[in-house]
């Protein structure tokens, strides 16, 4: 298997395998419907869904996601279909944070339209009407739509505030948390779950969407330490400036002036870049053991294992060292 010797619990590899195996025929599927469109020689796309391990670099968390299904006893065509929605849901996100920062990223793209807008919107009104195929086959009778609707509308709140016009003063830890965070970190990441729950009678899965919620709220933690610089001069509130400010006291023009990361940051950036990376790496590995404790396969050292990993798709792997788990 191709994850011997990077995980540890057997249980956990073989679900994996059996996850990239649901995977790979949800994006055959996908295809197929991407191809039903008149356009779809102008469609491209990057799903990773060869060898496991490939898979599992690129798309991580499809794979994890789709394992949460299996592990949940959930038939294997609905399984299926489930991957295809959530493939469908992060795409209409990748598709909307595109027209926002003005991109082309995602697993799904167009070519020949000079528009970034008019591209993004148009693959996220094709991956809707395929969202709205699948939740269809699965018995839907609205109430999944209508969740995913209500979901989407937390996460677009959360990011709308992110806009450092809308605050007199610098929000601090606590606000930026409870009122953006929830969104796109927490909830955003246990999007992949709101119809399994409505529709599937295992009650796990609500468990399995705490879980997720504060892994989601970890990580998205971990990507404004990544984007502090960015979001400073895009004007973006950001949670690791956010406590630079208003609890070390920095003014918004010093870190500007300054950035991070460098070899000649003081004793106290040092100790707010340990302290805070301590922090995301509890946070996240709560939510891991909170799978763990509702019947999850997973160990202590997949926790770290995933958790470093983590920290390497982000280019902070030179910073693991400097946490404890």
């Amino acid at each position: 298997m191709y994850l011997n010797g990077i995980l540890q619990g057997k249980k956990l590899i073989t679900l994996f395998n059996d996850s990239q195996k649901i995977y790979r025929e949800s994006v055959k599927e996908l295809k197929k419907s991407y191809k039903s469109y008149s356009f779809s020689d102008e469609i491209t796309y990057s799903f990773n869904e060869n060898k496991l391990l490939e898979t599992f670099k690129k798309n991580f968390f499809s794979i994890l996601m789709t394992s949460i299904f299996v592990e949940s006893g959930i038939d294997r065509r609905r399984c299926v279909d489930y991957t295809k929605l959530l493939t469908c849901l992060r795409q209409i996100v990748t598709s909307t944070d595109n027209i926002i920062d003005n991109e082309e990223k995602g697993q799904i793209t167009i070519k020949g339209m000079a528009s970034i807008v008019v591209k993004n919107n148009l693959i996220s009104i094709a991956s809707q009407n395929i969202m709205n195929e699948v939740l269809k086959d699965l018995g839907d009778e609205g109430s999944g739509g209508k969740s995913i609707v209500e979901k989407f509308y937390n996460i677009a709140r959360g990011e709308s505030m992110r806009d450092e016009a809308l605050y007199k003063e610098y929000p601090g830890k606590e606000f930026i948390r409870e009122e953006i965070h929830q969104g796109i970190g927490g909830e955003l990441l246990e999007l992949s779950l709101v119809v399994p729950k409505l529709l599937e009678t295992n009650k796990r899965l609500v468990d399995y969407s705490r879980g997720l919620y504060k892994v989601g709220m970890a990580l998205q933690a971990l990507d404004d330490f990544c984007d502090m610089n960015e979001d400073l001069e895009d004007n973006k509130v950001n949670l690791g400036v956010g406590i630079l400010i208003g609890e070390l006291k920095y003014s918004r023009e010093d870190l500007m002036a300054s950035g991070f990361f460098t070899k000649s940051d003081g004793d106290d950036i040092k100790t707010f870049m340990k302290e805070y990376l301590k922090e995301v790496t509890i946070e996240a590995s709560e939510g891991f053991r909170v799978l763990g404790e509702a019947g999850y396969p997973i160990v202590e050292g997949d926790i770290r294992y995933l958790l470093k990993y983590l920290f390497k798709i982000r280019g902070l792997e030179h910073l693991w060292d400097i946490v404890e788990v």
